[in-house]
């Protein structure tokens, strides 16, 4: 037998096969909470001067959205607009509200609940919006691949409070769309690690410390 390590342009072809069946070179419309609670200069350049994800970001997706076709396709949310803003929870019937996630996360922080701030602040979100004060989560943890679930339950303060804080991130993302200028604010460390448009966001800062335009 002869092995040889190499990708043929067929794996390409499949790659971007399964991107556009899952959607995921497609901009979604509006602006959708979720790009109000992560950086909001990659949010803005997804929808003007998007940069195509790379092989690992498009597994990634591809992975997290294949579990959920899989395991909750029987049951998906329709989307709503409230005040202007797009959600689309993986999971709503009869009152109850879903929410999956795929992570490199461990067991003993889960069950600490010390999930990541941007997933408590998207459950929060349809829960405003979809008129609820619990969530489930569903975690499927990569490394060891298990299944963790847990209720998180909110008041009705909680909800008004990152609400308004959803409302101010989503004006200042229109505003900059409006204008073409790219936001100041930028992602957190764990972000920027990842992130295809990290030379554009650096070179840019590097411009706006010698005050160019």
């Amino acid at each position: 037998m002869q092995v040889e390590k190499t990708k043929p342009p067929v794996v390409d072809e499949i790659l971007n096969q399964l991107s556009e069946d899952y959607g995921l070179s497609m901009e979604r419309p509006g602006i959708h909470c979720t790009e109000t609670i992560y950086c909001l200069r990659k949010a803005f350049w997804n929808k003007t001067d998007p940069i195509k994800a790379s092989p690992q970001e498009t597994l990634y997706f591809l992975f997290g959205l294949g579990l959920q076709d899989a395991l909750i396709k029987s049951c998906p949310s329709q989307p709503i607009i409230v005040d202007g803003i797009w959600m689309s929870p993986d999971y709503y019937k009869d009152d109850v509200l879903a929410e999956l996630k795929t992570t490199m996360i461990g067991q003993k922080r889960l069950d600490a609940y010390d999930f990541p701030e941007g997933w408590v602040k998207q459950l929060m979100c349809y829960c405003y919006g979809y008129k609820v004060n619990r969530a489930v989560l569903i975690v499927v943890t990569l490394i060891r691949r298990e299944l963790f679930t847990y209720v998180l339950s909110f008041t009705d303060e909680e909800l008004c409070l990152n609400w308004s804080w959803i409302l101010g991130r989503a004006f200042t993302l229109r505003t900059s769309l409006d204008s073409n200028l790219v936001p100041d604010e930028q992602g957190s460390d764990w972000e920027c690690n990842s992130c295809r448009y990290r030379l554009r966001c650096s070179l840019l800062n590097i411009k706006e410390v010698r005050g160019e335009k």
